[in-house]
């Protein structure tokens, strides 16, 4: 049975200039990070494109849609493939896209560091998710609610995402931080941003994260970054 919501997506790029699709990809949800960007990281990055992408985001902007999701990847490799051929390849002469085959090759999963893992979600505070004010348009939604159709959750699948939502937010809340004074030299070790906010009496958490990320030098006094 195809769960929808599961670990694996199949996304695709518009240009906004011709309002044209010119990319079509699939992805493996990075389910701990805090926001949709992360989560979807595959589908948003702009690194590691072909130089045919870059020539078309240099000359127009662009929007990232999410087609489908589930946890069937071979159905979704499926799924890519039926697109590429219906939007067509530019290579070939055929329509579009810039992408270089046909789809379907690849495998689904990513290994990331639990540290990795951590980092990215701390860092990822405060931002509204990237798909936030996109609309899909009718024929995405129409191909989403064919490919739903009939679909129940079981009891058991429920409990699962309820379950990982919640390890989602643990990792997001606790991960470590340590204060250090203006040689670098650690001082004190909290077990949570929010952690550290309170017991400094910082007005906001953006700044101390900005320190970790080395956007900033220090924020109350204090220079700060992740710990182990």
């Amino acid at each position: 049975m195809i769960v929808d919501n599961g670990p694996y997506y199949l996304y695709r790029h518009i240009r906004l200039d011709t309002n044209e699709v010119f990319y079509v990809g699939l992805g493996t949800k990075l389910t701990r990070y805090s926001s949709f960007k992360g989560q979807h990281y595959e589908a948003y990055k702009t690194s590691s494109r072909n130089p045919f992408w870059n020539r078309i985001v240099g000359k127009s902007k662009w929007i990232t849609e999410i087609m489908f999701d589930c946890d069937d990847y071979e159905f979704l490799r499926e799924k890519e493939k039926e697109f590429i051929k219906l939007y067509g390849r530019r290579d070939k002469k055929e329509g579009s896209l810039v992408n270089l085959t046909d789809g379907g090759e690849g495998a689904p999963g990513k290994i990331v560091s639990e540290k990795t893992k951590r980092k990215i979600s701390a860092s990822n505070m405060g931002h509204p998710g990237a798909n936030k004010g996109i609309s899909r348009t009718q024929q995405v939604k129409d191909a989403i609610s064919i490919a739903n159709k009939g679909k129940k959750r079981t009891k058991e699948e429920k409990e699962k995402i309820k379950k990982k939502r919640e390890q989602q937010k643990m990792n997001h809340l606790y991960v470590k931080i340590i204060k250090c004074d203006s040689a670098d030299n650690p001082l004190e070790e909290y077990n949570s941003i929010t952690e550290a906010v309170l017991k400094n009496n910082l007005s906001t958490n953006a700044n101390l994260i900005a320190c970790c990320k080395g956007k900033r030098k220090s924020t109350g006094g204090y220079k700060w970054k992740y710990g182990d």
